[in-house]
């Protein structure tokens, strides 16, 4: 997965630390997005990774040796806690507030396509849709609860079978069985899931066969 680590400096005065700087480095800017787990590395001048923990007010914050995971539940915004022990008590650093956000929707995809042509073979061989997000820094896993395929083809016949489980049903299967050049077959109605069990509705995709 290839990630694009954009640093922010975050230069923080405390009674304990003055001047002290303290860099985090993040996947996409100021963001964080709901549900997902999204990398995070925090440096701070003159201290080990081990002499400071994190903390955040929303969500939770797994990992160590300057490298975590935060997973937050609410939307809105995250406040990060950059702490250390001084004798018995804990003593913050300094403080970054991040967005958090939903993730983006993603699009479906048959075979590598959004949208345009496929043999029918093609399509009989890919045995589901895919939910892909692209051009985003995280690996995002969505699950495809229900669609509907309306099918226009070439001699003016119209149908429609609606599909309640990711893969192709035995019922679609049979259809794009019949399916002839130039017939088209349009996914609509579009439902999935994200990691946060957000459920969301996609644009339709528009497919011809050739």
């Amino acid at each position: 997965m290839k990630k694009t680590l954009l640093l922010f400096i975050v230069t923080l005065i405390t009674n304990i630390v003055v001047g002290q700087n303290i860099s985090i480095s993040f996947t996409r800017e100021n963001i964080i997005y709901r549900g997902i787990p999204n990398p995070i590395s925090v440096v701070v001048e003159n201290m080990k990774c081990g002499s400071f923990f994190i903390t955040t007010d929303n969500g939770k914050i797994t990992g160590d040796s300057c490298s975590y995971l935060i997973k937050v539940k609410r939307l809105g915004k995250s406040t990060i806690y950059i702490n250390k022990i001084v004798e018995t008590d804990t003593v913050v650093l300094g403080t970054a507030v991040f967005a958090v956000k939903d993730i983006p929707k993603p699009s479906i995809y048959v075979d590598g396509l959004n949208n345009g042509k496929i043999t029918k073979e093609n399509l009989l061989a890919q045995g589901s849709f895919k939910a892909r997000l692209d051009n985003f820094d995280l690996c995002i896993t969505y699950h495809i609860m229900s669609y509907s395929v309306v099918f226009l083809k070439k001699n003016n016949t119209f149908n429609l079978v609606d599909v309640k489980t990711s893969v192709f049903s035995e019922e679609l299967i049979n259809e794009f069985k019949a399916l002839r050049k130039n017939d088209k077959l349009i996914i609509t109605d579009i439902k999935v899931r994200e990691p946060s069990g957000r459920i969301m509705q996609l644009q339709p995709v528009d497919i011809t066969i050739e």
